[in-house]
């Protein structure tokens, strides 16, 4: 699987117009790669991580098959979050862009869905476990709390679909964002720091429409309409104490920590003699 993507063409990096957030410019510095040439071998590597899971994912369908239950077992693929992988030249995770916050949805569940159809609408995480209680035929025990996500399995209005919410940390690390007719508008904390991308005719992110002040007077009555729904959602489903007086609060801004991550010099010491044996050293690969 290593040297699965070897020498094949891969997505062009992503490159930004205007300035990014804090938080961009500080995951920067998770990968400090010496050349290209390191940023090209994680890429692939990624990649073959991805189809590794890939393939473990077709055994266990082939075992469910085996089995008799393919049909009636209701099956979700998806992830937590996304991964930057360079660009904007950017690493990791924790950020509005869709790098890192848009994740695939695949689910088959031949008692509702028809193979190879596709929803355009908007669905999230929160829509996983009213989904899994109404395959199961249980209803939420709850009454009195509104939950942020609806079943998949059904046609009701419980969810307006054609917006999509996002939120991320505490603080001033705190942001928030949303994403509707063709925009998406993400607001910082830290700083008051407002983003607004037009996805329809800028799907890269390239360029905050809210950056230059001839934009941003452009935009004027769309980053109103944005910024007032994100609120609502906010105070409906985000952190308590961050909307105040029906507007967004305005915290410290947040200084870029540029730090370096361990994890991947660490996880080897928690393998076996043998199984280390048998790896690469970091300058080998």
């Amino acid at each position: 699987f290593a040297d699965f993507y070897q020498g094949a063409v891969l997505p062009e990096l992503k490159v930004t117009r205007t300035p990014l957030s804090p938080l961009a410019e500080e995951n920067k510095c998770v990968a400090d790669y010496p050349d290209e040439s390191y940023l090209r071998r994680v890429r692939e590597l990624y990649y073959a991580a991805i189809t590794f899971v890939d393939g473990q994912i077709g055994r266990i369908l082939d075992k469910l098959e085996e089995t008799g239950q393919l049909d009636r077992t209701l099956i979700v693929f998806t992830s937590d979050h996304g991964e930057m992988l360079g660009d904007y030249g950017t690493y990791q995770k924790f950020l509005p862009y869709d790098g890192a916050a848009k994740i695939p949805m695949v689910i088959r569940y031949p008692a509702v869905f028809k193979g190879g159809s596709r929803v355009r609408e908007f669905v999230d995480l929160n829509d996983l476990f009213p989904t899994f209680l109404d395959a199961a035929g249980l209803s939420y025990p709850d009454q009195d709390i509104k939950l942020p996500g609806a079943s998949l399995l059904t046609d009701k209005a419980d969810k307006d679909r054609d917006c999509q919410y996002v939120e991320h940390s505490r603080g001033n690390r705190r942001w928030v964002s949303l994403q509707r007719s063709g925009y998406k508008y993400n607001y910082y904390y830290g700083g008051g720091l407002e983003e607004l991308f037009d996805m329809e005719n800028d799907p890269d992110e390239t360029e905050n429409l809210l950056y230059g002040p001839e934009t941003k007077a452009a935009y004027e009555a769309v980053r109103q309409d944005m910024r007032t729904r994100l609120i609502h959602y906010e105070e409906a489903f985000g952190l308590e104490g961050y909307v105040r007086n029906g507007d967004f609060a305005l915290l410290e801004p947040y200084p870029v920590r540029r730090t370096r991550k361990l994890t991947f010099s660490m996880f080897p010491d928690k393998l076996g003699k043998e199984e280390q044996a048998r790896m690469m050293t970091h300058e080998e690969e």
